[in-house]
């Protein structure tokens, strides 16, 4: 348990130096990621306002439909209305507080693919909403009428193609954050046409659950949406896409975007992006939406406006486009070729000093090895996409059958800047495959300027198993002549918190990466040409029960040793626990303040029951609690609770120790002003805007009771309220972003709350006048109880209120009642 002779100044020294130490390392950690790529473009971006009805205008005044379109000046007065359109349309839904000038990217990337890759193919007509970058990540009370109108928006959409043949059935939809929210939501909508919409791809994109949920509107929109999708009746025909940024996604963690119906990637994965992406970075990163667009494009119905509704070609095309895997697109046909006069190689390495004329070959090393559980490792300089062959030989013929295997293999980063890396698992290998392996010279096509050569290296699945105990593992490999592709297992690491450092020492330069069955994650971190590689290893998704461990890929020079020292990363492991369980402070925060005066005493009891009670919720002895989700989704350390209270408090205590200094500057103010009636000035304030926004009353509230609040249990309830408040911002904003369209906030979740508050405290400030109070009575008899409901709404405040920050608002009406109460008796 906590100890109780510790002074209380040193709980929120030790809080802030946690937080102050944890923030920096992700500061720090941020900085040193490689970034994205950036979009560009040639021309200037213009988007037409597009005149939807009289009525949806007039419905949804603050919001609008607009098109896509590049001119060479910044104002084209040119744009015809209605605009002509005679492409494949696509929708672009912006997120929380999102622009509808994202849609920049994506469209910008697919109007120069269109006539370079795929001229042979219809454009893309890209729309986007303006959604009045309103908080839909914080208020739930935005989602729906979103919802609403982006439907309207695709009917209208399909409207506007009536006079086109074929027209489009069918609206692909790009959606970033919360818009991926939105996207899903259309399905739960009585009057809407699920045939619109087929083909969904989200952008970081919190699918699983809100990051944090502030009012229970947020929460019911998600219920609703994971009924609709859980029982798939009418969601069968959509194909789903969700890309997570990764680790550098610091607001949408990667296991929020996970779902069952979806394909996940990370956009560290992206074959040729390899790095991970901000929360708003992810948008323009270039390899991402070209690996997007590109699929788009090959998705499209030959001899109509509509992508195509076989949902296993889709996925097919998306896995291999995102994951650069062993699946061949659907539709598609390998590529076979009957050559002659190819050259023979002997060795396993090749350099070609001079264009040849015909193909070159290198044997596999073994026949018998052809169809076994092995990796063919192929390097080539080459920049043709086809440019890999499996051939037969047969006796002596001079004629190789051969059928491209460009399709078939991994691409995983190269090794140098211009080499296309790959692996290729023998099973993939076509019946009757001899020993041959071919590569086109550049005389075929290839660009390059470089020389091309060929590298093939035989792996017969090397496997070591490397258990890590509390502080690391070690592990030191002689020189392995057959392979320089090293599998190590680690059974061990388990956690999504869990962060590990890999020291990899060789006289080669090498480079090392994390891979799971579960989840794609970067494959692999470059040692550049140095002869040690330090890599932190972590997993952004914990493993489902049964599946295999991570594996280490370590590639290094086959006749180098090679020294392997993990160890325990403490301070990324405590970052990545507070970068987690950041969303959980306030509502703990909030829990903690519901305590009777704090202290020590109250800390341990709180803090030992909290650590008995947590892990209990596992095997759901406590049904329906918050920390039975987040033991779901792997979010759980043996120490992640107490951790968590003992910041909770600290930052606590310093709020009470801000909020005493902050009442009495107001009292001060008021007593030098002769502001006497400001109590009830403002109460009147608070009564007046319960008709436009719950927390702007609510913020009145709190200011009165400030020049109310003059000893310890008056300041220990104005901590509560501020808490409280703290947890309704996100109402009060959406209000300020809608007030030049709705003076008054609607729906408002926390009216009835906030309207009980301000009538209990009406309530206690009339028993307070002098000669109110009945003789014999004192103010400060303690109520009978009340320290035990304290205690216990403490707890289950702990308990319930880690995802669900609107329940906050209960235990705090709970908690003045009762302390109304204690004043009256």
């Amino acid at each position: 348990t906590f100890p109780l002779k510790m002074r209380p100044p040193l709980l929120p020294a030790l809080a802030c130096a946690l937080l102050l130490t944890s923030a920096l390392h992700v500061l720090y950690d941020q900085q040193h990621y490689e970034p994205c790529e950036m979009t560009w473009m040639y021309q200037y971006p213009q988007y037409q306002k597009l005149k939807l009805s009289r009525e949806l205008e007039k419905t949804y005044p603050q919001y609008s439909l607009h098109l896509y379109k590049e001119s060479h000046s910044k104002t084209d007065p040119d744009l015809p209305s209605p605009p002509v359109l005679n492409g494949v349309p696509a929708l672009y839904i912006p997120g929380n507080a999102g622009s509808m000038k994202q849609v920049r990217s994506s469209a910008s990337i697919a109007l120069r693919m269109f006539p370079k890759e795929f001229p042979s193919l219809k454009h893309f007509d890209f729309f986007t909403v303006n959604l009045n970058e309103e908080f839909s990540g914080l208020f739930g009370g935005v989602l729906e009428r979103q919802t609403v109108f982006v439907a309207a928006c695709i009917e209208h959409i399909l409207s506007l193609y009536s006079e086109v043949a074929p027209p489009p059935h069918s609206v692909a939809i790009i959606a970033h954050s919360m818009g991926g929210v939105v996207a899903h939501a259309l399905f739960t909508l009585p009057d809407f046409n699920h045939s619109t919409v087929h083909t969904i791809v989200s952008l970081a994109s919190p699918l699983r659950r809100p990051v944090l949920s502030f009012d229970s509107m947020l929460q019911q929109f998600y219920e609703r949406v994971e009924k609709v999708w859980s029982a798939g009746s009418v969601t069968s025909h959509v194909t789903v896409v969700s890309i997570a940024g990764g680790e550098r996604d610091i607001q949408v963690p990667a296991h929020l975007t996970l779902r069952d119906y979806s394909i996940n990637v990370a956009t560290a994965a992206v074959p040729r992006n390899w790095v991970s992406a901000d929360h708003q970075a992810i948008v323009w990163c270039r390899r991402v939406q070209l690996a997007v667009g590109r699929v788009l494009f090959l998705l499209q119905d030959v001899g109509s406006r509509d992508l195509t509704r076989d949902t296993d070609r889709k996925a097919a095309t998306f896995v291999h486009y995102l994951f650069r895997g062993r699946e061949v697109p659907a539709g598609g046909r390998r590529g076979q070729l009957t050559v002659g006069g190819w050259k023979w190689l002997e060795t396993r390495y090749y350099w070609q000093d001079k264009q040849e004329t015909g193909y070159s070959a290198v044997a596999l090393p073994h026949s018998q090895w052809v169809h076994s559980s092995g990796t063919l490792l192929v390097a080539s300089h080459t920049s043709r996409d086809v440019w890999l062959y499996a051939c037969t030989v047969t006796g002596g013929s001079k004629m190789a059958e051969c059928i491209d295997m460009s399709t078939a293999a991994t691409l995983l980063p190269p090794k140098e800047g211009i080499t296309k890396f790959v692996a290729l698992s023998p099973a993939l290998l076509p019946a009757g495959t001899t020993h041959t392996v071919l590569l086109p010279p550049r005389s075929l096509g290839s660009k390059a300027k470089v020389k091309p050569f060929l590298l093939m290296e035989q792996c017969d699945g090397i496997e070591y198993a490397l258990p890590l105990t509390a502080w690391g593992g070690r592990l030191s490999l002689a020189a392995v002549s057959h392979c320089s592709l090293l599998n190590i297992s680690l059974p061990d690491f388990t956690e999504i918190w869990q962060v590990y450092r890999a020291n990899i020492t060789s006289c080669a330069p090498v480079k090392a990466g994390l891979v799971t069955s579960w989840y794609r994650h970067a494959p692999y971190h470059h040692s550049n040409n140095s002869r040690q590689l330090s890599k932190s290893l972590s997993l952004l998704v914990s493993p489902p029960p049964g599946s295999p461990p991570p594996l280490l890929l370590v590639w290094a020079n086959h006749s180098c040793p090679v020294e392997i020292i993990i160890t325990l990363d403490l301070l990324g492991s405590l970052s990545k626990l507070l970068l987690l369980y950041a969303p959980l402070l306030p509502p703990w925060m909030a829990a903690v303040s519901l305590s009777a005066p704090a202290s020590l005493t109250h800390t341990g009891v709180h803090l030992t029951a909290i650590t008995l009670l947590v892990p209990l919720t596992r095997h759901s002895w406590l049904p329906g609690t918050d920390w039975h989700t987040l033991f779901s989704e792997g979010l759980w350390g043996a120490w992640s609770p107490p951790l968590l209270y003992l910041l909770a408090s600290g930052l606590c205590q310093l709020l009470l120790t801000a909020v005493g200094v902050a009442s009495r500057i107001l009292q001060k103010i008021a007593s030098i002003c002769r502001l006497r009636t400001a109590t009830y000035v403002l109460i009147g304030a608070s009564l007046l805007s319960l008709c436009l926004c719950s927390s702007l009353s609510l913020v009145c509230l709190v200011l009165a009771y400030a020049l109310r609040a003059t000893d310890t249990a008056t300041r220990q309830t104005l901590c509560v309220l501020v808490c409280c408040l703290f947890l309704t911002l996100p109402s009060l904003a959406s209000w300020a972003k809608g007030l030049r369209y709705q003076p008054r906030l609607f729906p408002d979740p926390h009216f009835w709350t906030v309207l009980e508050v301000v009538i209990i405290f009406i309530a206690t400030l009339m028993w307070s006048v002098p000669g109110r109070a009945k003789k014999g009575k004192s103010t400060t008899t303690p109520f009978p109880g009340v320290l035990w409901w304290e205690a216990a709404a403490t707890l289950c405040a702990l308990l319930y209120t880690p995802l669900h920050a609107y329940r906050t608002a209960y235990f705090t009406l709970a908690y003045i009642t009762l302390h109304a109460l204690k004043h009256f008796s």
